[in-house]
């Protein structure tokens, strides 16, 4: 299963917090450097000796390696060299921020994700920055300044991009697929908790960690009823809570207020099939329309009576690794790949026949 294939939560309590924004002392005095430099510079040049500060600028530099030479005058040499320092202070400094966030306990870094992806995502973020500073020089009504700034925007967006896509290469070709990620559900299946459509004894097992708003656990559940239709009583199917905190998280609560009056299952396909209507009122309507004791329904959802259940969910969700929803597990293993019905039958059948093995030899 590919990240693009997953919605990604982002509460606080699932992901820990993010990293924290440069102080504003930083800030400040980095503005009261740049403000302090550009008023030197326009006092000069509109100064009586603003001859020289032209001539300073115009002074030829050249750099020989070998036969082979490269001579610009200084405005060009500095104007180039800024471009080169902010797009890797930008990156170090994103880099810095991060390892020092996590460092003092500010915030986790999610599984799988390591120093080298940090790098690779920080210098891809030197882009705008020097984009930014190519755009002053297009202001110029000079061709040949013109000229230089949209070959130093493309020079510069290439770069990023090359060194980006070198460094997350060469992180992901030093460790293993989902490497520091739980592969285990943790805790497993238990029938006196979990929700469990099928036999409680199936040999086949799949769990799913889903959110009703997301739009992949919504295609997933086609492949639910297909994998049913197949298996038959051979087959559970257990859904587990991990609600994006931004993304109508009442749903889960009517959810779980439909089962207590035994009706999980039938909330469940309603919530995902009528995903665009998930507020209060229209999960009132679901219920009525599902002839649930409305008055109890409101009573579960106005006393967020079940909150703890839900929250034991995504509690589970954070011990198995779970860094996107759908994910699912496979006879308590995690499943990577796609989540279509085939693939799902195949890994299933897997597990089986490894299991069944594993007994012979045992």
């Amino acid at each position: 299963m590919t990240s693009s294939d997953q919605a990604t939560p982002g509460s606080p309590g699932f992901l820990g917090r993010g990293a924290p924004e440069p102080s504003a002392a930083y800030r400040s005095g980095g503005r009261r450097s740049t403000v302090a430099a550009t008023v030197l510079a326009l006092a000069w040049a509109n100064s009586p000796w603003r001859d020289s500060y032209e001539a300073f600028w115009g002074t030829e530099v050249a750099l020989r390696a070998g036969d082979a030479e490269l001579t610009l005058d200084l405005q060009h040499w500095v104007n180039d060299g800024l471009m080169a320092l902010f797009f890797f202070v930008v990156g170090l400094g994103i880099f810095s921020g991060t390892i020092l966030a996590v460092r003092l306990g500010r915030g986790n870094l999610p599984p799988g994700l390591t120093r080298c992806h940090i790098v690779g995502g920080a210098a891809l973020s030197g882009i705008g920055f020097t984009i930014s500073l190519f755009i002053v020089d297009l202001a110029f009504d000079e061709g040949a300044s013109a000229d230089q700034a949209r070959v130093g925007v493309l020079a510069a967006s290439v770069l990023a991009a090359l060194l980006g896509c070198i460094v997350l290469r060469l992180a992901a070709r030093r460790q293993p697929d989902d490497a520091g990620c739980p592969e285990a559900l943790d805790p497993p299946v238990a029938p006196d908790r979990d929700h469990i459509r099928g036999p409680v004894e199936a040999p086949l097992t799949l769990v799913e960690y889903g959110d009703f708003p997301c739009p992949f656990c919504s295609r997933a559940t086609g492949s639910m009823q297909q994998l049913h239709d197949r298996f038959g009583d051979r087959f559970r199917y257990v859904f587990r809570h991990a609600p994006l905190a931004e993304l109508r998280p009442d749903a889960q609560l009517a959810a779980e207020a439909a089962a207590t009056q035994g009706r999980f299952w039938d909330m469940h396909d309603r919530l995902f099939a009528e995903q665009g209507r998930l507020s209060i009122t229209e999960l009132l309507e679901h219920a009525a329309a599902l002839g649930l004791d409305v008055e109890r329904f409101v009573g579960d959802l106005h006393g967020r009576l079940h909150t703890r259940r839900v929250q034991y969910d995504v509690d589970s969700a954070h011990t198995s690794g779970v860094i996107g929803t759908p994910t699912f597990f496979v006879a308590g293993r995690r499943h990577t790949g796609p989540f279509d019905a085939d693939t799902l039958a195949a890994a299933l059948l897997a597990e089986a026949d490894e299991g069944t093995t594993k007994r012979v030899r045992d």
